[in-house]
């Protein structure tokens, strides 16, 4: 049988959620996603699904494989026994440097998906949603899709 990968999901400490709670202030949004995991805004639900990779996956299989062994080694998927409720296809994005990137292309998910759209004009339309003591900042993550666990009933997903 293929390896079949699916998200996995790690438990969030007493101390962590304390932490955003008390020390943060977070509001019940934020601390419900901590808690229970991410919850996909559905407008609908997703039929179950059985996507081929893309051909990117398959010209950079050693890539792929490479990737796919470091997710499962640090935790980040784990491997199943049973067909998931939806497959999704992988691709493989390759940066003008020609370091790979692996993808999990949700498009079939997506199309069942609230988008909440948000539109910054110039720097003056935003001013009215700031105020002089809020603070900016901009980061970039390497891996930043893995730091927010998936609510478990979405997970098939």
């Amino acid at each position: 049988m293929k390896q079949i990968i699916t998200f996995a999901l790690k438990a969030i400490s007493e101390k962590n959620i304390n932490y955003w709670q008390e020390t943060l202030e977070a509001n019940d949004a934020i601390l419900d996603t901590l808690i229970e995991g991410y919850k996909i805004p559905f407008i609908t639900l997703p039929n179950s699904c059985n996507c081929k990779n893309n051909k990117s996956s398959f010209k950079s299989k050693p890539f792929v494989d490479s990737a796919i062994k470091e997710l499962l080694d640090t935790g980040r998927i784990l491997e199943v026994n049973q067909k998931p409720y939806c497959i999704n296809p992988l691709s493989v994005a390759t940066q003008s440097n020609c370091k790979h990137r692996l993808i999990l292309d949700l498009g079939h998910v997506n199309k069942h998906v609230f988008k909440d759209k948000i539109k910054f004009d110039d720097w003056k339309i935003m001013n009215e949603y700031v105020n002089d003591n809020n603070y900016s900042f901009k980061f970039d993550l390497k891996q930043g899709y893995h730091h927010i666990e998936i609510y478990p009933d979405h997970q098939k997903y």
